[in-house]
């Protein structure tokens, strides 16, 4: 029996490839974002923790610190803005890849049905050629046993 060779096979295999690109790259993203998120959560902490000094302070009469505290929160603010844009940034590009993923995977599947489709045709003819192979071996065994018939016969009356 010979063996099924599909022509667009490395088509399949590109899709694949491409299908496991993005999400790899989806991976990336998400542990990107996971990583922003909890440096978003310190520096939030790191704010509150600089304001609760301003304000005690700012009651307690130790104005010389203020300016420090203030120019502290000021940073951290601005660092905060920054990772909440690269967040946003890294969220339009989770938005995009995982777009790009449904439509890979859908032409994956396309060409994977093809190719299931051609296996299920090459699988019929190779079954209906092995037919035509038995039956064949069928008929000549038969034409065979006739004609040892016929020459016993011959032979006997002979």
């Amino acid at each position: 029996m010979a063996e099924f060779k599909f022509p667009l096979q490395r088509i399949l295999e590109m899709r694949r490839e491409k299908v496991a690109e993005i999400e790899r790259a989806l991976e990336e993203r998400f542990a990107a974002l996971r990583q922003l998120r909890e440096i978003l959560m310190q520096q939030r902490d790191l704010y509150f923790s600089d304001r609760n000094e301003l304000n005690e302070c700012m009651l307690s009469s130790r104005f010389l610190r203020v300016p420090v505290l203030d120019n502290s929160l000021s940073l951290i603010k601005e660092r905060m803005l920054e990772i909440l844009e690269r967040i946003k940034d890294i969220e339009s590009d989770i938005d995009f890849l995982q777009t790009a993923l449904v439509a890979a995977k859908r032409d994956f599947k396309v060409v994977e049905k093809l190719r299931e489709k051609r296996h299920a045709e090459w699988h019929m003819g190779e079954e209906d050629r092995e037919r035509k192979i038995l039956d064949e071996m069928a008929t000549i065994r038969h034409q065979r046993q006739e004609f040892a018939e016929r020459r016993e016969r011959i032979e006997e009356n002979l």
